[in-house]
């Protein structure tokens, strides 16, 4: 006999089941030249439209061919997203920059994730013993699982997908010759202003002012060619580098509620000079720095910096020019 209390849990699998199969036909398609081997998705979806139409008719049979194909559909997203090229996933694309974020490319991904897992879970607790009970009531009626666990999935899924802080381009180019960060920590702001040279004497520079907690930050800069006693400066320096003894940590976002840090890029790697691994930068760098931002030119606005990580994933790295993930990550798989 069906009462009102197994009705419920019945027609909530059914609309996740119905809803899974949408998202599952959207992304057979748009991922159809990237499906390896290519039946599983396929069968993914055949599994989860008839377990969608059974569901509430022959109820058993639509529980264990929904489960079945919420697995193969997760599993063949997985491959993709986390195997073939995990250095590009769907909260990646969430940090271009103006108009190159595309929402409309990540947010059914993340959808299908998040309603599938939820299939699958309603799927397996139906196919329990009705026997099996927790606090009077049977585990297999049990509404919160199927939203706790998907919920779960998702924040493991994020925290190992945003970090390092990177980029959807690949971007190919000369590195510069010298390139140097100042930050500023103050609570959850920052205050960063970034210079680097290419080529002898052509510069980019930027500023912005951040908040940690904050998606979206203005960014402003510019580009023009430095003077020829400016660019002897940088020239001298960019040579002196490789000759000194500097040993210096990886570069690392501050983490202390008030530090300032000191980030020099050159072709032998980045030195890290900040109040948290107690090291000073030499004098050098600091009045270069100082003599290039009073003769730069006038500031325009750039565009926006985003991180999905919230300001917590970008990095000195990232703010050096290195946020491409191919600068970013060794043949497509580990990210640095």
């Amino acid at each position: 006999m069906r009462t009102d209390e197994d009705l419920k849990p019945r027609v909530v699998t059914s609309v996740l089941l119905l809803c899974s199969t949408v998202c599952a036909a959207w992304l057979t398609v748009t991922f159809s030249p990237y499906w390896q081997p290519a039946i599983l998705p396929l069968l993914s979806l055949v599994g989860l439209l008839v377990a969608s139409v059974a569901c509430l008719l022959k109820r058993r049979f639509s529980y264990i061919a929904g489960a079945i194909g919420a697995v193969l559909g997760l599993y063949s997203f997985a491959r993709v997203e986390l195997w073939e090229f995990p250095a590009l996933n769907s909260w990646i694309i969430f940090n271009a920059r103006g108009d190159q974020l595309r929402v409309s490319l990540a947010a059914p991904r993340i959808a299908f994730v998040v309603i599938t897992t939820a299939a699958a879970v309603a799927c397996s607790l139906r196919l329990l013993p009705s026997s099996w009970f927790i606090f009077r009531k049977a585990i297999r009626d049990r509404i919160w699982p199927v939203f706790a666990i998907p919920l779960a999935v998702v924040i493991g899924w994020y925290l190992v997908s945003v970090s390092p802080y990177r980029i959807p381009l690949i971007v190919d180019g000369p590195s510069p010759e010298l390139a140097i960060l100042h930050i500023q920590k103050d609570g959850l702001e920052l205050h960063e202003a970034e210079f680097s040279v290419y080529l002898g004497r052509e510069f980019y520079f930027s500023r912005d002012d951040r908040r940690l907690l904050q998606y979206e930050f203005a960014v402003r800069g510019g580009h023009g060619v430095l003077t020829e006693g400016l660019s002897a400066r940088v020239q001298a320096l960019a040579q002196s580098l490789p000759t000194t003894d500097l040993h210096t940590p990886l570069p690392k976002p501050l983490r202390a509620w008030r530090g300032e840090g000191w980030y020099v890029r050159a072709r032998e790697g980045i030195f890290a000079f900040t109040t948290e691994n107690r090291t000073e930068p030499p004098k050098e760098v600091v009045t270069l720095f100082r003599d290039f931002f009073v003769a730069v030119p006038r500031e325009t606005p750039l565009p926006h910096i985003r991180d999905v990580c919230f300001g917590f994933c970008y990095d000195p790295s990232a703010a050096l020019g290195m946020a491409p993930i191919n600068r970013r990550c060794r043949n497509g798989m580990r990210c640095e």
